[in-house]
């Protein structure tokens, strides 16, 4: 259905408690991540479930950026972080028309300055363009400039 929030808790099928949370909200042609760490191995697999859900009901026919808020923590164990590139390669085949992923993230959050480099190089090995934002509102601002230049529509034009 459009528009309705999916979120891991919805997920969950281990005997072991998901840790972190993560939940996904379709709208036209953003598709809005929140996300709160830190995360373990059950809750990376209730998002490949999340993720499936989400396809289940909608199949992207025209490009679209996805804009993530993290919260909390970014800190993941090496079996989740490797499980979360699993779910990126599978992905793939799912989101060619995705046009960039931007993430927003607290200067507070924990783990940052270590984890991003690890998080953006899964990014990167698997093909996803990944822009890194300091507010929430400029996460919005380069959404709509990502797909306004997608439409082909010159991002001169546009306010930032």
């Amino acid at each position: 259905m459009k528009n309705k929030k999916h979120h891991t808790s919805e997920h969950a099928g281990s005997k072991f408690a998901p840790h972190g949370s993560i939940s996904i909200k379709r709208e036209e042609s953003v598709i809005y991540y929140e996300i709160a760490g830190p995360f373990n191995l059950e809750v990376i697999r209730a998002f490949a479930r999340t993720v499936a859900a989400l396809l289940s009901s909608w199949t992207p026919q025209k490009p679209f950026v996805t804009v993530s808020s993290w919260s909390v923590s970014m800190m993941t164990s090496p079996d989740a972080l490797s499980a979360y590139g699993q779910v990126l390669q599978k992905g793939r085949a799912h989101f060619p028309k995705e046009v960039m992923n931007i993430w927003y993230l607290p200067d507070e959050l924990e783990g940052r300055r270590f984890m991003l480099p690890k998080w953006q190089a899964l990014y990167e090995e698997h093909g996803y363009p990944l822009e890194i934002v300091n507010t929430l509102v400029q996460a919005h601002e380069r959404a709509a400039w990502h797909l306004q230049q997608a439409a082909g529509i010159s991002p001169n034009s546009v306010q930032i």
